[in-house]
């Protein structure tokens, strides 16, 4: 009797399958890219959208999405411009007070006249920076310091240490 009841089917109802994810579409190579998957890829790219978007949403790899948009001039730079110092208006001025023998602090009190706002570190890095460049010889200037390592044979037994 137990048996029988082990057998019978559980009449509580089974749960739905759930539903699975569309599949994406196959990935294709670059010899059978379509004209149509071609203006897709670039329309995308029009619209700000990054090399991976376009291919999750093109179903194509990243590299074939890279190579049509380079292929098309529409790649853009790869490491974003980096912003502009506070410095960069009066790099001219800091380096003929250098080139004077002018102090740091003597420079920063006369482009702080001249509008300067940033701090004191970064002009002073500046400045020796320059300053090194001047001493070591910068090198569009002609002058490189040329370091070598010179091996000098010794004619001498090496003696074994116990």
């Amino acid at each position: 009797m137990e048996e029988e009841e082990a057998k019978k089917p559980d009449p509580s109802p089974s749960p739905e399958p759930e539903s699975k994810p569309t599949p994406k579409p196959p990935r294709r190579s670059a010899r059978t890219l379509t004209e149509d998957e071609r203006s897709r890829i670039l329309e995308l790219a029009g619209r700000k959208l990054g090399t991976r978007e376009i291919a999750r949403q093109t179903g194509l790899g990243r590299k074939l999405v890279r190579s049509v948009l380079e292929e098309a001039g529409k790649l853009g730079p790869a490491v974003p411009p980096s912003p502009a110092s506070k410095l960069d208006p009066f790099r001219q001025a800091i380096a003929e007070r250098v080139a004077k023998g002018l102090t740091s602090e003597r420079i920063l009190r006369e482009i702080q006249e001249q509008g300067y706002t940033g701090g004191r570190t970064i002009l002073r890095e500046h400045v020796r920076s320059i300053s090194l460049q001047r001493w070591h010889g910068a090198p569009d200037a002609g002058r490189w310091m040329h370091q070598t390592n010179l091996t000098i044979p010794v004619k001498a037994k090496l003696a074994r240490s116990a």
